[in-house]
């Protein structure tokens, strides 16, 4: 055979062969077989040319939202907003209980487990990021989210770490990336920026204008880091009304002070802190002592932890109150917030309570309207007896005293409405046992201006 047929043979057999392999591939494709290979090769590849940080996609800002949206029932008044990017806009998706949205069949919805939020996407174009006063922000997220512009208490918008976007600077300073560097006045680049970019991804709004932990499900934890020696692990123990637990946040150093230093101020200490009549006085039995401001260093740092603690700034905290209670000492059921229509914008956001020892008998505290219970009437607590009967017949909330166990609930919701299910009250102590514990009510305002003296230490 010549040296030019051989050539030839072999180009033969390679076109064939050629024909052979993109005929098996063109039906492979037809059939679907190598779709599976192919499609995901192209998503890869795409998504690294096309790559721009921080992007958060729809499934991304989904995912997330699982460990800040509540997985039984949607907080009222709490919108989450997930901050993503595109090439030539910024997005947020944004999460709103169902009944606060207007819904139409093109509706978009997410569902937390028994929960169901609608999904709002604002597409924001980097050629309108000149906003002149974060109130135009504010009516433009107030008409995204159907806020009603009369509502006494003006939205809150904080990161997720709980620190709060309440002017321009700080508005300006998420958008920073994602924005057109000539929409953005050069006054507002020199803004503080998050710590990474997870706070940078994600927005708690609340329309009642506080900060309040999501409760996500029973049980949930979620660690807090106030500093890099200071982590703790929040509990979700209630949804309604909103509880958490948070152990060893108070020291065992701190709990003595602080007992030593009411001992002291024995001579102060009256039954119950105001007596208006013998039927009040009969409903609480407890003394109390006020620790003031600039006082007691121990106050003032665990004074100053709580506010890191709630994400509500110290001044708006009362003076802290220390109780004791002795055997068969009581405090009726009762609300800490109140219930005057010219309280409306001004009240008690939230209790943060602490026990300073272990009470085995009695001394619970109790919360008899925990997931929708209703009750008859206000009942005074009379017998250990009655707390477990409340426990076994309603499914009464009944958290035990232990030292250095901090609980905290809220009484407001996060549209600010006033919350029924924080109503509480403490069961009467076990023989021969005293129950010491502590508290602070947090409140939606200011109310001092003390500049206290600390340790340094948190």
């Amino acid at each position: 055979m010549s040296k030019s047929r051989k050539g030839k043979t072999k180009k033969n057999i390679s076109d064939k062969m050629s024909k052979h392999v993109k005929d098996n591939v063109h039906k492979q494709l037809i059939s679907g077989r190598m779709l599976w290979c192919i499609v995901p090769l192209l998503v890869v590849v795409l998504g690294f040319l096309n790559r721009k940080t921080p992007l958060a996609s729809d499934g991304a800002c989904d995912s997330k939202a699982q460990e800040w949206l509540n997985h039984d029932f949607p907080m009222k008044g709490y919108h989450l907003l997930c901050l993503g990017q595109k090439k030539t806009s910024i997005s947020l998706t944004i999460y709103s209980p169902m009944e606060t949205t207007s819904t139409t069949n093109s509706t978009r919805t997410l569902t937390v487990g028994e929960a169901t939020y609608s999904k709002i996407t604002w597409d924001m174009n980097t050629n309108n990021c000149s906003w002149s006063s974060f109130q135009e922000i504010r009516e433009e997220v107030s008409q995204k989210l159907n806020i009603n512009p009369s509502k006494r208490t003006r939205w809150g918008m904080y990161s997720s770490e709980g620190k709060q976007i309440n002017d321009l600077m700080a508005w300006t300073s998420l958008l920073s990336k994602c924005c057109n560097s000539n929409s953005i006045s050069s006054t507002m680049t020199t803004t503080k920026t998050f710590a990474n970019s997870d706070d940078q991804l994600l927005l708690l709004l609340f329309e009642g204008g506080v900060f309040i932990y999501p409760g996500v499900r029973l049980n949930y934890q979620r660690s807090i880091r106030l500093s890099d020696s200071n982590v703790y692990n929040m509990t979700t123990l209630s949804l309604q009304p909103l509880m958490f637990s948070v152990h060893d946040f108070i020291s065992e150093v701190e709990q003595s002070q602080l007992i030593d230093l009411t001992q002291q101020m024995i001579h102060q200490m009256t039954p119950s802190d105001v007596v208006e009549s013998d039927s009040y006085s009969h409903w609480r039995t407890s003394s109390t002592a006020w620790i003031d401001w600039n006082t007691s260093v121990t106050n003032d740092d665990v004074s100053y932890r709580i506010g890191l603690l709630l994400n509500i700034p110290f001044s708006h905290q009362e003076k802290t109150q220390v109780l004791r209670y002795r055997e068969n000492e009581k405090y009726g059921l009762h609300l800490d917030y109140f219930d005057s229509p010219n309280m409306r914008s001004a009240n008690r956001v939230a209790t943060v309570l602490w026990y300073m020892n272990d009470v085995p008998i009695g001394g619970q505290t109790i919360f008899p309207m925990q997931n929708n219970t209703v009750l008859d009437k206000i009942y005074n607590l009379y017998s250990i007896q009655q707390c477990q009967e409340f426990q076994r017949t309603i499914n009464a909330l009944l958290v035990t005293p232990e030292k250095g166990k901090v609980v905290i609930f809220y009484n407001l919701q996060a549209n600010g409405e006033l919350d029924d299910h924080s109503i509480h009250g403490s069961c009467p102590v076990g023989p021969n046992l005293t129950k010491w514990a502590a508290n602070k009510w947090i409140w939606n305002i200011p109310q001092h201006t003390f500049q206290f003296h600390r340790s340094g230490l948190i």
